[in-house]
């Protein structure tokens, strides 16, 4: 990753290497050749252990089947025979490691007006107020849906602006390293979950003031903490009942594109570009445990609740302007349906370097 510029994608019991646009052409080559090397070592008795550049599950998979309608004994016609079907095990490999030919390239989502259709989708598949609520911190805040259903009342409380919440970050260990900000309407809609909607499944049943620190911010209807199977089914059901393929981390794409387009238009020059892109780098991306101390440091001056604002108040412009012309942009849309495993909608090269590892 760190010298051939690859994309890792994991599974259970192997990883996916996707080679990207910084990668040399040698990547298949490197990973045959440490696989081998790892080989010939344990030939001449140098390594004492398994391989670990060998999927030891997909090894055993691919042995179990060898036998599968081979004949004993009889050597193989050719495929084009007609009379043998080919081997599956034939295309596998036990690879630990497998190289995926083509080139990952992250998605850049900028349909403004994707965010209303999932709101709505939401609405007509029946969505309580805690999945809108949810939905829409998503968009707005361009956290993960982690950060998001993991919030509890003190990470909510913690805060003196009613539109934001303190959150944990990937790798932050549960620690709240980071704030979100969120729409002052969102807030709202935030708050009459609480007091209703989740006091009505709530085991402790009190208003928000009565809540400790430590109770979670979302809740199932058995009033115990949310999860993510819990709250995917409900996202899953209406993004596919309204013909929407979307990931729910696409949010996060879709937040990514709407500020990096909107940090080009408002730098004057290339250093407050850079200063910007430097500042929301460290907003979307927490890697270190005294990050904090960064970001408090570059945003004293408010810069970034500035532009966050901004970027909501042109979120609410969007949403007006697709509900008074509804019918005109769901026609086009029929024509081009959304979907995350297409191809990016707009090529901007700025864009996918700082989506590229975004997870």
């Amino acid at each position: 990753m760190d010298r051939m510029g690859c994309k890792v994608l994991g599974t259970s019991t192997f990883k996916y290497v996707n080679p990207t646009y910084k990668s040399p052409k040698t990547v298949s080559t490197f990973l045959s050749a440490i696989k081998l090397f790892y080989t010939i070592m344990i030939q001449k008795k140098d390594y004492i252990y398994v391989n670990p550049l060998i999927d030891i599950y997909s090894k055993l998979e691919i042995e179990k089947s060898r036998y599968q309608g081979v004949r004993k004994d009889a050597p193989r016609l050719p495929h084009m025979a007609g009379t043998e079907e080919e081997l599956s095990f034939r295309r596998e490999t036990d690879s630990y490691f497998k190289f995926a030919k083509g080139a990952w390239a992250p998605e850049i989502i900028d349909d403004k007006f994707l965010p209303t259709l999932t709101y709505e989708a939401g609405k007509k598949h029946g969505w309580t107020l805690r999945e809108i609520v949810i939905a829409r911190l998503l968009y707005e805040t361009g956290a993960r849906i982690s950060e998001i259903i993991g919030l509890t009342i003190g990470d909510y409380r913690s805060r003196s602006n009613i539109n934001e919440a303190n959150t944990f970050s990937k790798g932050s260990y549960g620690r709240r390293v980071k704030f979100i900000i969120f729409q002052q309407d969102t807030a709202r809609l935030l708050m009459r979950y609480i007091n209703k909607e989740r006091k009505k499944y709530a085991v402790n049943k009190v208003k928000y003031e009565q809540l400790s620190d430590e109770e979670p911010l979302f809740i199932s209807e058995k009033g115990t903490p949310l999860t993510y199977q819990a709250w995917y089914y409900h996202w899953n059901g209406a993004m596919a009942a309204a013909g929407i393929k979307l990931n729910p981390h696409k949010t996060r794409h879709w937040f990514t594109t709407a500020r990096m387009r909107m940090i080009k238009e408002l730098a004057r020059n290339p250093d407050e570009y850079a200063r910007m892109i430097s500042e929301f780098r460290v907003y979307m991306k927490w890697k270190h445990e005294d990050t904090i101390r960064a970001y408090e440091h570059h945003f004293t001056n408010e810069t970034n609740r500035v532009m966050q604002l901004d970027l909501h108040e042109k979120m609410k412009q969007d949403e007006a302007y697709y509900l008074k012309n509804r019918k005109e942009i769901l026609r086009r849309n029929a024509e081009t349906p959304h979907s995350s495993d297409s191809e990016p909608i707009v090529q901007d090269k700025e864009i996918q370097e700082f989506l590229d590892g975004l997870d």
